[in-house]
């Protein structure tokens, strides 16, 4: 599992995704995705593909979004961005509720990782 930080630009609505650094890791980090919008995933309809990109709405807290092929789980954002969300977009508070990180299989305080 992978702590990433998703910026989404409102004004284009581009998105850039950067892998948070940890040490030691052992697992590529960095930036994912640089600045650019980011399709659905393809909506087929009477043999034509549907290009639709992401939009805010689709980062609702909680939910989680597939970007080239990869989930992402929308587990917080700054008060900022609450705040935005809530007056401008008109989000609930059932939108803006704080999700919880998935369980980490590779947890580094499993027992059988310590050597």
């Amino acid at each position: 599992m992978h702590r990433c930080k998703i910026f989404f630009y409102i004004e284009d609505s581009t998105i850039e995704i950067v892998d948070a650094k940890q040490m030691n890791s052992g697992m590529p980090q960095g930036t994912f995705i640089s600045r650019q919008k980011v399709p659905k995933q393809p909506a087929y309809s009477s043999n034509n593909i549907a290009e639709d990109f992401l939009k805010l709405g689709d980062f609702k807290l909680g939910g989680s979004v597939i970007v080239y092929s990869r989930e992402f789980h929308i587990v917080d954002c700054d008060q900022r961005t609450k705040e935005y969300c809530k007056e401008v977009e008109g989000w609930g508070e059932e939108d803006l509720r704080r999700g919880t990180y998935p369980e980490d299989r590779c947890d580094f305080n499993c027992p059988w990782r310590r050597l």
